[in-house]
């Protein structure tokens, strides 16, 4: 079924009609069509036009004139179809309007003009039915619901098997596709696009994220390691640091000082005089000691005794200048170590001058065990010159300490190394750390795809799309199959075609349901062809050319109703959409329309959805009497753009013909100015004034029925009802000029009188109220 008009574009009066913003129920509710639609609207308010529109879905075309910007979009079950793809869907649509009888019946424009002949079923060939009956079985029944059978419920089946493949695969997809926009952009707190300072671009999205997972599903492809990603992250922190200079080579000599400490410890002492006493007592420093203090003086400045000479003698001859000499070279060795080992552990390492990407370089040097051997090494030759000191007469040999030069070396030219490719990364960083953004940024994109079971997903999606694409061809293949049956049945159709058949439906429903006997259509054999037939029109025997207007209407309409009985629709159940097919006609006419739609369509029950627009409100009222649900439409024009809305319920529910000229008078009376979207109560008051005031004072005086030759019927009803004085005047005068121009055609070409109009509008409405009160009531509630 159509189920709406969905949007309606630059096509004549509807400039951007929305059926959502306008087919609204009373609480606001979206409406949608019903099995049987019926429009009202008056001339001119854009029906015809949606009925093109509905055409253009049977025809697969809409006419150029409406220009390039044209666009429409009508929902139909599950699909949309625009004007770019009119004929994608598998209804069978028939419609009347104007293009179809301009089309199909050329001879109300064309002197020579005739009608296209169509075929109705042939009487005979018995065989080509049974095989056709042999088809339809196979085919089964196509009805809505569950009730098909044979080919077309395998086809439903097939259908609704892909049907749910399709949403299976969909499904998937989508929630892929938001998990991966999420993650490039959708939050703020985790997505790539919002952490511009750790991944590099602020215009990130799911196009490039899908670029980034090409890039790490390769092969070749290695992420970064957690540490290195940590050390990414401070390479981003980074600021150009200071030129940072080298450490100089330490002009330590350890070779020369080991040779010095050597010579020095190993020195042989030769005693010139014993003094057993103090050797024995551990007294030599002791002794040492006093004789430099009492260099001067003859007296023990301890015990006062009297040093003699001869003591003085042997203290002079063991403390001689060699040993004097040993002790000072020893004292000024251990001090030069002293300040070498102070030199050495001077040296020190300040990593944060350093980019953090050789920190972890510096700290491989490992300084402070470079430090400790050296100082060890220094100190272990301090220990044994101390010891040599201390034991001067004592032959020693020198235990050489671990070299540390080499070692120490290699830490400098390291440091000094590392230094110089420090200074260089400054003139590298801004590329190092846009390749540090990359390298995050596919890091990231390799870690979720992880989390996420990127790889099964795809592969699930690839199933899915497998399984899809299988009921696809299931599906198209019953498609192919029911078609080159379809087709099957139709070419034997066409051997049973009877275009003589045609005509004679055609000039049925003109005898039975118009009583025209006068009227007919004739086919007759195309002598340009040999194969086909045209239809004549005749009228009383004779061929008919100057027809009316109504009757060329009657003829097209009947022509219409017989057309859908034709070979490519029988035994379809089409959608029919009739556009005013009473345009033209009188009220008896009109009853008949009705009855044929209402016999050949609705009692028969061969349709799928009727609709049916009409600018007549006599129509309308039998309309309201078709049965089953209905959805009532208004075609409202308001300035230069028309919409369609939801029927006021007045209209779709009590309207007669009567209550409606009474709400134009009321609306008249209660306008203040004149408008686009009012103009129409102003210009049609005389016309509406008029015909209200002829029902109503019908009814009020039917014994008034003679005039005479000075006054009509209608003006001594209207004398009667509002009095002989001048209101009775102005009310004749204003209805009669207003809704006839003969007699005074200046009127045509001045511009309506608003305050004239809306004084005869109230005069009428107070009128009423005055001498009929209860009815004025009841006229006012059925309008609301």
């Amino acid at each position: 079924m159509i189920k709406k008009i969905k949007s309606i574009r630059k096509i004549a009066v509807y400039e951007n009609f929305d059926w959502d913003n306008s087919v609204k129920d009373k609480n606001g509710k979206i409406e949608e069509f019903k099995k049987i639609n019926i429009f009202f609207g008056r001339n001119y308010s854009g029906k015809t036009t949606l009925s093109r529109i509905i055409r253009a879905l049977e025809t697969g075309t809409i006419s150029e004139k409406y220009g390039n910007y044209k666009q429409f979009a009508v929902s139909i079950d599950d699909k949309t179809v625009t004007q770019e793809n009119p004929l994608e869907h598998t209804k069978v649509i028939r419609v009347f309007n104007e293009d179809f009888v301009r089309e199909n019946i050329s001879f109300p424009y064309n002197d020579d003009g005739n009608i296209k002949s169509f075929a109705i079923m042939g009487d005979s060939n018995n065989e080509i039915q049974s095989k056709i009956n042999e088809i339809i079985a196979e085919l089964g029944t196509n009805d809505e619901g569950e009730n098909k059978t044979g080919l077309y419920r395998e086809q439903e089946l097939a259908n609704e098997q892909f049907k749910q493949a399709n949403q299976n695969l969909e499904k998937e997809e989508k929630e892929l596709n938001n998990e991966l926009s999420n993650k490039a952009s959708g939050d703020r707190q985790h997505s790539i696009k919002y952490r511009s300072d750790l991944y590099g671009d602020q215009n990130y999205n799911i196009n490039k994220l899908k670029a980034d997972i090409i890039c790490v599903l390769a092969e070749n492809f290695i992420p970064i390691s957690d540490e290195d990603k940590e050390q990414k992250i401070k390479l981003l922190h980074e600021t150009t640091k200071a030129i940072i200079p080298n450490i100089k080579v330490l002009d330590i000599d350890f070779t020369e000082l080991l040779v010095r400490s050597k010579k020095l410890i190993e020195q042989d002492v030769i005693k010139k005089e014993d003094i057993t006493e103090l050797i024995s007592n551990d007294l030599i420093n002791w002794a040492k000691r006093g004789k430099e203090l009492h260099q001067k003086g003859n007296r023990c400045a301890f015990c006062g005794n009297i040093i003699t000479d001869t003591r003085w003698n042997s203290l002079n001859n063991y403390f001689d200048s060699t040993i004097e000499i040993l002790e000072r070279n020893i004292d000024a060795l251990i001090v030069e170590l002293e300040n070498n080992r102070q030199r050495i552990d001077s040296i020190t390492i300040n990593e944060s001058l350093f980019y953090s990407f050789f920190q972890r370089d510096l700290q491989n040097l490992n300084l402070q065990q470079v430090k400790d051997n050296a100082k060890k090494a220094v100190l272990e030759l301090e220990d044994q010159l101390l010891a040599k000191k201390a034991s001067l007469f004592e032959n020693k040999k020198i235990t050489p300490p671990t070299d540390f030069s080499n070692e120490f070396n290699q830490f400098i030219n390291d440091y000094n190394r590392i230094a110089k490719e420090n200074n260089s990364y400054s003139d590298e960083l801004q590329v190092k750390q846009t390749n540090a953004k990359q390298e995050l940024r596919l890091k990231e994109v390799y870690d979720f795809l992880s989390k996420i079971g990127y790889k099964k997903t795809v592969e699930k999606i690839e199933q899915l799309k497998l399984e899809k694409n299988k009921k696809e061809d299931e599906k198209r293949a019953k498609d192919i199959l029911i078609h080159s049956k379809e087709e099957e049945i139709t070419k034997f159709k066409n051997k049973m075609n009877d275009e003589e058949k045609g005509a004679k439906k055609v000039k049925e429903y003109l005898y039975t349901f118009f009583g025209n006997q006068h009227i007919s259509l004739e086919a007759e054999k195309d002598m340009e062809t040999d194969s086909h037939y045209k239809f004549l029109i005749f009228r009383d025997g004779v061929p008919a050319y100057n027809l009316s207007e109504g009757e060329c209407r009657l003829i097209a309409f009947c022509y219409f109703m017989a057309k859908l009985e034709d070979t490519a629709t029988s035994g379809k159940k089409p959608i029919i959409w009739i556009d005013d097919p009473i345009s033209s006609l009188d009220s008896n006419h009109i009853f008949f329309v009705y009855s044929m739609i209402y016999q050949k369509i609705i009692a028969d029950e061969n349709y799928e959805q009727l609709f049916i627009s009409t600018h007549n409100l006599t129509f309308l009222k039998y309309l309201k009497r078709l049965k089953g649900k209905k959805l009532y439409l208004c075609v409202n024009r308001q300035n230069n753009e028309s919409i369609l809305e939801k029927m006021p319920k007045y209209l779709e529910e009590y309207v007669t013909e009567f209550n409606y000229l009474f709400k134009q008078i009321y609306e008249c009376a209660h306008v203040n100015e004149i408008k686009d979207n009012n103009y129409s109560i102003f210009y049609n008051f005389g016309n509406n004034a008029r015909k209200f005031l002829e029902i109503y004072l019908y009814y009020k005086f039917p014994d008034m029925y003679n005039c005479d030759k000075d006054e009509s019927v209608q003006e001594k009803r209207r004398k009667k009802f509002f009095g002989d004085g001048i209101e009775s005047i102005y009310t004749n005068r204003l209805v009669n000029e207003y809704s006839h121009l003969c007699g005074t055609f200046e009127r045509g070409e001045m511009p309506v009188d608003v305050p004239e109009m809306r004084a005869v509008a109230n005069l009428i409405l107070n009128t009423i109220e005055t001498r009929d009160k209860e009815q004025y009531d009841a006229l006012v509630n059925s309008i609301n």
